[in-house]
């Protein structure tokens, strides 16, 4: 092969590539249809809004055909989350509110589940916890402020309160 033929195979290959990278909406389930970039394999990647009959379930970043990176989606339950996914699951740092606002979630996911230190859980009643999650379960310390009543300081086992001390409920985690 010559050196002129090398040029037009990469020529054609940067103009499929460029092609490629915005196309218009395209199903590619029933119901469902893509808008934005795509790679080379002409798989979502990059900005994009996945939709389903018309209803916008996604926008945010994808990496070859998953949902990856930062973006907010909107649930068929009508809650929302902004924030991290990895492989489509919420995954890191974001906000999920239930449809009608009165559960809100923010601090770190993991596995599509509330997980970590920092967590912060309110209802529409009024009540607010700020402490540790363990797999979408209270964990560990926490302080729950509940509207006109104390603030109290509490300990978790796996999503159950533990009524015990301070001292022996470390001994219980550790």
């Amino acid at each position: 092969m010559n050196q002129g033929e090398g040029q037009e195979k990469r020529d054609e290959k940067i103009q499929q590539f460029q092609q490629n990278r915005a196309q218009p909406k395209r199903s590619f389930a029933p119901g469902f249809s893509y808008y934005g970039e795509r790679d080379i394999e002409r798989r979502p990647h990059g900005s994009g809004e996945l939709s389903f009959c018309g209803r916008l379930l996604y926008r945010g970043e994808f990496k070859h055909g998953e949902i990856t990176g930062r973006g907010h989606r909107v649930y068929f339950d009508g809650s929302t989350f902004t924030g991290s996914f990895l492989c489509g699951q919420r995954h890191g740092y974001g906000i999920w509110s239930s449809a009608n606002s009165h559960k809100i979630q923010e601090g770190t996911f993991r596995n599509d589940k509330l997980h970590g230190p920092s967590c912060i859980e309110i209802s529409s009643q009024g009540a607010k916890y700020s402490g540790s999650f363990y797999k979408a379960k209270k964990h560990g310390f926490g302080i729950e402020y509940i509207e006109g009543a104390t603030t109290t300081v509490q300990c978790w086992i796996n999503g159950r309160l533990f009524q015990s001390s301070g001292r022996q409920c470390l001994k219980m985690l550790c």
